[in-house]
């Protein structure tokens, strides 16, 4: 089967799914890092943030515009990889947050 993913490090949704107008966010928790992003007809906006909270509510982050195209699709997988890549460890989530089977929730 093949993959939804364009990205071996974390799920990031391939060209079409912008393309028809989906929104979608993801992120990996080692590093509290999060991402969201919102096509218009032309360009799709990525946001970058860190911690917790959800995109509304996150008073830091950074966003860049790419063209709806195979090239600014790669660009901004490559963005949001070596965003991710550069990103210190969080210790903002409990270490039993990673482990199979264990839930955090009461």
């Amino acid at each position: 089967m093949a993959s939804s993913s364009c990205s071996k490090i974390m799920e990031i949704p391939k060209l079409f799914l912008f393309t028809e107008g989906g929104i979608y966010s993801g992120g990996k928790y080692d590093k509290s890092f999060n991402y969201k992003v919102i096509p218009s007809k032309e360009e799709m906006t990525c946001y970058i943030w860190y911690g917790k909270l959800c995109l509304d509510k996150t008073e830091e982050k950074e966003s860049r515009s790419f063209p709806i195209t195979e090239e600014g699709h790669r660009d901004m997988v490559k963005w949001i990889e070596d965003t991710y890549l550069a990103a210190p460890c969080s210790d903002d989530y409990p270490e039993s947050f990673f482990m199979e089977g264990t839930s955090v929730i009461p």
